[in-house]
């Protein structure tokens, strides 16, 4: 049996958690370790602390001691802003100077990045830039073509109220699911290192404000058309970034634009919603159904509760959206207020959890395509 590699993950924070869950990602690694910078308040504590789920694994500050210890380091591109040149340059640089590989999910800029990637040549390492993937994934737009394609493979998106709502964990975990059922899926993801995973990253024109939204559209449709035709799959999945649409004057989700843009790109045959933690009425999940379903088009079939419910006094203070996190079995307990809804809601951190969205997902599109689904 293959040695699997060593790994230390720096900065640990919330955005890495839905990769050390990956089934995929476990049977290739083994963490040894996690790092946080000081100051960041997770020093001591079990990684869990981050999204309410106990990982066994204790953060620490000492980079240069567990780099002696690994034979690789994964540099997160982590939620919490930062000076790349204050917290990654000199860390990228002490790995390579100890011979330890180099997984980046940040991006690098391209002239340091060449000078990396010698670096670890003429060491015999390697390094995978994963976070520049997303950068060079270009695609041609033929100046006055109107027209976006049928896609014929069933579609199914996941959504979200906004940031997170635990969508890339709900991607990876439904991916999982799937193909361990056999099915040949294809995939656009919301992180910018999909490909990590063997799937596709959301394109960078998405986020080009220099591109109009009709273009985007275009070219999303024109996008997904080319995996479609090229990988044959038997189902997609389509990660949408963002929000639906504003959560308030202050906070605009930016509009809920990238979403509105990728559903009128392609429709979805299924849909999930993952919403934040929160004390919800009926009336709020009949008044989210029919938003979705005039602004987008689109029918939610079910729904996740995050993990985290939004602190909007300390928000408003902050002029920044700031979460609460909430322990695993509050959510538990919370879901089950909602099981006399029509629709499902789903813990999806659970492994029982996900595999009846699977399940359920399957069932839907069985009865909604012509397509027969395995």
């Amino acid at each position: 049996m293959e040695s699997k590699e060593k790994v230390i993950i720096y900065p640990f924070d919330l955005e890495i958690v839905p990769v050390l869950k990956n089934t995929e990602f476990l049977s290739r690694y083994e963490i040894i370790g996690l790092v946080s910078p000081k100051g960041w308040g997770l020093t001591n504590k079990d990684g869990g602390v981050v999204n309410g789920e106990k990982l066994g694994i204790e953060v620490t500050d000492d980079f240069s001691g567990l780099l002696e210890k690994c034979d690789t380091v994964i540099f997160n591109h982590p939620q919490i802003r930062v000076s790349f040149d204050k917290l990654m340059k000199s860390k990228l640089e002490e790995t390579i100077g100890k011979e330890k590989n180099i997984i980046s999910l940040t991006p690098i800029d391209e002239e340091l990045l060449l000078s990396l990637t010698q670096q670890c040549k003429a060491r015999n390492l390697y390094i995978k830039p994963y976070g520049n993937i997303q950068n060079n994934i270009n695609y041609h737009f033929e100046e006055g073509i109107e027209y976006i394609h049928a896609i014929n493979s069933p579609v199914i998106f996941v959504m979200g109220m906004g940031e997170r709502t635990g969508k890339f964990e709900i991607q990876l975990s439904l991916r999982e699911q799937l193909i361990m059922k056999g099915y040949k899926l294809s995939q656009v993801g919301t992180r910018s290192y999909c490909e990590m995973f063997g799937f596709h990253s959301m394109p960078a024109f998405m986020y080009d404000d220099y591109l109009s939204a009709d273009k985007k559209i275009l070219l999303f449709n024109h996008f997904v058309k080319s995996i479609e035709t090229k990988e044959n799959p038997d189902l997609i999945v389509i990660g949408v970034p963002g929000g639906l649409y504003p959560l308030s004057n202050d906070f605009t989700n930016k509009f809920g634009a990238a979403a509105y843009q990728i559903s009128q790109a392609l429709k979805p045959d299924a849909v999930i919603l993952s919403t934040y933690y929160d004390d919800y009425t009926p009336a709020f999940f009949e008044e989210i159904l029919t938003g979705v379903k005039y602004r987008f088009g689109s029918h939610i079939d079910c729904y996740n509760l995050a993990h985290f419910k939004l602190d909007w006094e300390s928000s408003r203070q902050d002029r920044r959206l700031t979460y609460i996190t909430i322990d695993s079995q509050m959510v538990e307990q919370k879901k089950k207020e909602f099981s006399t809804l029509d629709r499902p809601v789903y813990n999806c951190s659970s492994p029982n959890d996900i595999k009846e969205l699977a399940e359920y997902l399957i069932e839907k599109l069985s009865d909604y395509s012509n397509v027969t689904l395995m």
